[in-house]
């Protein structure tokens, strides 16, 4: 599923060297979408890379723990690398009122990022869904704490059904719903919760799922409209999409 590449090349590929990002491949099945992945090392990040790769540092990020000055740098690499192959060419990713990736027009686009592993998904259309999600498996011990915050009792039924452990399960839900809500966000705008969408089928064979909505989102998003997507198990880790 994925395959190491060299890392990046251009005039910083010192600065990559020193360890802090490995390009990685990942195969996605949706058409006309672009992907940029990364691992990276948290150990070898530093502010300066900022202006080393001209990468805008926004005053928010700046004030932030390194942790997360780390995941964001690592995601706006992926970013500008996955609009470069649409030829967008861009240093600066503004954020939204919502923390959200403000996109060049007629780009739809979704950025996702674990504590290792960044990636965004880029599409030359504006009027299309896209939403990605990576996540760690959640333990039980986790999923125990928050799942009654992210699924109701029938949809535990649901993901009893599968063939999968049950915190697998759960951690595509929790993944799927982190898509679909990334997906819609942009003609929201604003924020749903968990429970706006249930998940009503997860088909292990297929590495697919299914989210309805709960709620009416928008005139357009009404309850009732169903949302397929895919998901996959990688380095340990599940990622989701949707792709309308």
């Amino acid at each position: 599923m994925y395959a190491e590449k060299n890392i990046l090349q251009s005039s910083n590929d010192s600065k990559y060297s020193k360890g802090f990002i490995n390009e990685i491949h990942v195969e996605f099945t949706a058409k006309d979408i672009y992907i940029k992945c990364c691992n990276f090392n948290i150990n070898h990040y530093h502010q300066s890379l900022f202006d080393e790769l001209d990468i805008f540092f926004p005053e928010s990020i700046e004030r932030s723990v390194i942790k997360r000055q780390a995941e964001f740098l690592a995601g706006r690499m992926m970013a500008i690398s996955a609009l470069n192959l649409l030829g967008e060419v861009t240093n600066n990713i503004a954020i939204g009122k919502h923390r959200n990736p403000i996109w060049p027009n007629n780009i739809t686009a979704s950025i996702t990022h674990t504590k290792t592993t960044a990636l965004c998904a880029a599409s030359y259309n504006n009027d299309q869904y896209l939403g990605v999600d990576l996540e760690d498996i959640i333990s039980v011990k986790l999923m125990k704490q928050i799942q009654n915050t992210v699924i109701t009792n029938l949809e535990a039924i649901v993901l009893r059904k599968t063939n999968l452990c049950f915190n697998e399960a759960f951690t595509i839900t929790f993944s799927a719903k982190e898509s679909l809500f990334k997906a819609l966000y942009p003609s929201t705008g604003y924020y749903f919760d968990f429970f706006a969408a249930k998940i009503i089928a997860i088909d292990d064979k297929n590495k697919s799922f299914t989210l309805v909505l709960c709620e009416d989102l928008t005139m357009l998003l009404t309850a009732g409209t169903e949302f397929k997507g895919q998901y996959k198990f990688v380095q340990g880790q599940i990622l989701t999409s949707i792709v309308i």
